[in-house]
This record gives structure tokens, C-alpha cells and sequence, in this order.
């Protein structure tokens, strides 16, 4: 489980966490065949409490593992039935 600590002078309320780490964590994980949850609605305080972090605010929590059983990878799509050109909905490449 990863943990976003900070310093307990602030608040649960107004802090704004920084996700772009996260971001990097969870798509390196991916990388290696774990998978991941952002837990977003949490009582900071509270799970301060639960795993014993004294003095911290934990702001975000993100949940790592592995699956049961491998999931079969999604065949990727072709560029052209992702990309528009000029507005949504009009499909192909300039």
C-alpha cells in the first residue's frame, strides 16, 4: 500500500495531494502485472490511526496487487478509430 504522508500542521480539509507521483507508481506498477485502487474517500486522521502513523496526515492511499488469475491483454485499437479530425466524431487522420 502506498501512503501520502504530511506533516500533521495541516488539515485534512485543505490540502491538496499530488497525484502525478501516484500516477507514476501506479503505471510502474502496472508495468510489472500488478494492479492498482486510488482510495479517495478517506478519514485521513482515522487511518492515521488504523496503521499506527503518528504525527502524519495520511492524505491518499492507493492499494497495490496482483490478480487471482492473469487477465488476457485487450488487443490495442487502431489509430484511426481513436483519433478525430477537426471535431469528436469525425474518425481518421488528417
Amino acid at each position: 500500500m502506498l501512503l501520502d504522508l504530511i506533516k500533521k500542521r495541516y488539515s485534512c480539509r485543505n490540502f491538496s495531494s499530488k497525484p502525478i507521483p501516484d500516477a507514476h507508481m501506479v503505471l510502474a506498477a502496472l508495468e510489472h502485472g500488478a494492479y492498482s485502487t486510488w482510495i479517495s474517500s478517506v478519514d485521513c486522521e482515522r487511518a492515521g490511526e488504523i496503521i499506527g502513523v503518528r504525527g502524519y496526515l495520511v492524505t491518499n492511499l492507493i492499494a497495490f496487487g496482483y490478480p487471482e488469475t492473469p487477465k488476457a491483454a485487450t488487443p490495442q485499437k487502431p489509430l484511426e478509430a481513436i483519433v478525430f479530425n477537426e471535431h469528436f466524431g469525425n474518425l481518421g487522420m488528417p
